[in-house]
């Protein structure tokens, strides 16, 4: 059992447990997951993120329900089964597990099933009985993630009880077997024009087992499914009512609250509280204040990554009247790609909250405007991507290659924002682009999609090494013209930064060659680019006498050096040879070179 937040030892929270069916002021749950045909290792943080943010739960994770026993069970009020084996029908957990979970349910506490957990152990007729409803092979399907009306069946139990109809983006299963005994609470329409029935489908269902109570939620596809509002407060209450049968009303945090979870939000970190704020954009009762306030958190020192994301949903619910106070942020180094596309949002037909999504374009409709040779058009059909029906968005994925830069950054970026699969490749292939914002831009949906395969860390080298560059002369086979004020090639390795090495701007590569009077074994170097990722070697290999030794995709700066370990090599001369550069070119205002003892 991985433990994930838990704010007490183990003892204490044995003595925290009350009377069977009593729940404790806050909710102690035991998120199970670590198996699914889903994404579970983006959308297990999600949920538990929510729980102890909207309902005041502690939260543990266990991601081997095999481990499971009633010991191991019985500090908890609450399981939220987030795993399944599907499409297998074997029971893999083993006689303890399942007669531990059992037990779990009779004695009076609650379990809750999102999703794809009430697609496993086909057969086991008392896990059927728990999850109230099931995905049945050859019965249940669902057509393309599309948005849909929630409405209430059952508006006075406790769980629902107070709670408004609204609308979602999911995925919606249809013909689902319901267990004898289950009561639907909620059920959501089935468009016909997006592969559905036609028919209010259940989603939410609830059922007693013994004493305790079982909670069924059947949204929740992905990540951006879950950070609907609608989905948060139907998880959270519904794991209170699983709990104790008694439900605190949950709304949606202030401005303040949502913003300030943001403070110290970073590329890697759960996105939690991104989706926070994306449920108060689309349900804020004061747009206006909730404007006003992101303009105030932009001029904090919160980290870059969550200015971008405050920026993205900025431009969601801003109006003309906000575009000065946008704009100003356009030259801003870090921001300005994220002020430009929010400015342009703000411009263009079609996007709003208050607008609607484009779910009822036919792929043929979709792809003209996407294709369209009016660049306002084509970004708004590209802004809509991650919305429209999977017939469309399959066809413009076969044309992302012909759209301009900004428009394929634009269609790929909406893909993210709701949560789909968006292909690496061409994110990849936008690295490499001349135009230093595309670049940038690509370089933060990545991170955001937790990929690094592209960069290259600054590696760790220790002050104090004697810099072997000193020893060298340098020079610049390649018959490039310094540029501006750049002071030659000795400025490289003359140990002065304000002297620099630069060339004329736009070449396909760059050389700059040093040479050793006597042969020198090295084994790493450091780079001072002109300026923070702006004018300084991005792609490059080191060689030796000729040979390669190292190669660098997507140098990462710390403060604009960037450092280099590789193995041992012998020789006279060393050379960078540069093929994509930040900025205009690969200025460098010092190259050291090192022999790093291991």
């Amino acid at each position: 059992m991985a433990r994930q937040a838990c704010s007490v030892p183990l003892a204490l929270c044995m003595m925290m447990v009350l009377a069977v069916g009593v729940c404790a002021a806050s909710p102690r749950v035991l998120l199970v997951t670590g198996q699914s045909n889903h994404d579970w290792q983006t959308t297990a943080p999600l949920i538990q993120g929510a729980l102890e943010s909207s309902a005041g739960c502690v939260v543990d994770v266990a991601l081997d329900p095999a481990v499971l026993t009633a010991q191991a069970l019985q500090p908890y009020d609450v399981i939220v089964m987030h795993w399944t084996n599907y499409p297998a029908p074997e029971r893999v957990w083993g006689d303890t597990a399942e007669e531990a979970l059992l037990w779990f349910a009779e004695s009076g506490r609650g379990i809750v099933f999102v999703h794809a957990a009430a697609a496993c152990f086909p057969g086991w007729e008392p896990y059927e009985a728990l999850k109230s409803a099931a995905w049945a092979d050859g019965m249940t399907g669902h057509g393309a993630i599309h948005r849909f009306p929630v409405r209430f069946v059952q508006p006075v139990h406790p769980l629902v009880s107070g709670m408004e109809p609204f609308a979602t983006t999911d995925e919606l299963w249809h013909g689902v077997d319901i267990e004898p005994g289950a009561q639907v609470v909620a059920e959501a329409f089935s468009s016909p024009e997006s592969g559905g029935t036609g028919r209010w489908e259940p989603v939410a269902l609830v059922t007693e087992y013994g004493a305790g109570r079982a909670f069924t939620l059947l949204l929740g596809h992905d990540a951006a499914a879950m950070g609907a509002p609608g989905f948060q407060r139907l998880l959270a209450r519904g794991v209170q009512w699983a709990a104790s049968g008694v439900v605190a009303d949950i709304g949606l945090p202030t401005p303040d609250e949502a913003l300030a979870a943001l403070r110290s939000f970073d590329y890697g970190d759960n996105r939690y509280p991104v989706l926070r704020l994306s449920a108060l954009v689309q349900g804020s009762s004061d747009p206006r204040g909730l404007v006003e306030a992101m303009f105030r958190f932009l001029d904090t020192s919160a980290p870059r990554a969550a200015k971008v994301e405050v920026f993205e949903q900025l431009s969601l619910i801003a109006t003309s009247e906000d575009l000065p106070a946008i704009e100003r942020w356009l030259d801003d180094p870090d921001l300005g790609h994220a002020a430009t596309a929010a400015a342009e949002r703000i411009r263009l037909p079609g996007w709003r909250v208050s607008e609607g999504p484009a779910s009822r374009l036919r792929p043929r409709d979709y792809l003209a405007r996407l294709l369209s040779r009016d660049s306002a058009t084509a970004l708004a059909a590209a802004g809509q991507l991650g919305m429209v029906p999977q017939p469309a968005r399959s066809r413009a994925l076969l044309e992302l290659g012909r759209l301009p830069e900004a428009v394929r950054l634009r269609a790929l970026a909406s893909l993210i924002e709701h949560g789909l699969d968006a292909p690496l490749e061409p994110l990849h292939d936008l690295l490499r682009s001349p135009h230093p914002t595309a670049a940038r831009a690509a370089q933060d949906l990545l991170r955001r999609l937790g990929d690094e395969s592209y960069m290259t860390r600054s590696a760790d080298i220790p002050e104090g090494l004697t810099n072997l560059a000193l020893l060298a002369t340098a020079s610049s086979p390649d018959a490039l013209e310094k540029d501006g004020d750049a002071d030659g090639d000795a400025a490289a390795i003359d140990g002065d930064l304000d002297t620099y090495w630069d060339e004329a701007d736009g070449a396909e590569e760059y050389r700059l060659v040093l040479t050793f009077d006597e042969a020198q074994v090295v084994s790493g170097l450091r780079i001072t680019g002109w300026s923070h990722e702006n004018y300084a070697p991005r792609d490059f290999e080191v060689l030796c006498d000729g040979e390669v030794v190292a190669q660098v995709s997507m140098a990462q700066y710390q403060s604009n050096r960037f450092a280099l370990r590789f193995e041992p090599a012998q020789c006279i001369t060393l050379e960078l040879r540069i093929t994509a550069y930040y900025g205009q070119s690969p200025a460098i205002r010092e190259l050291e070179v090192f022999h790093v003892a291991e």
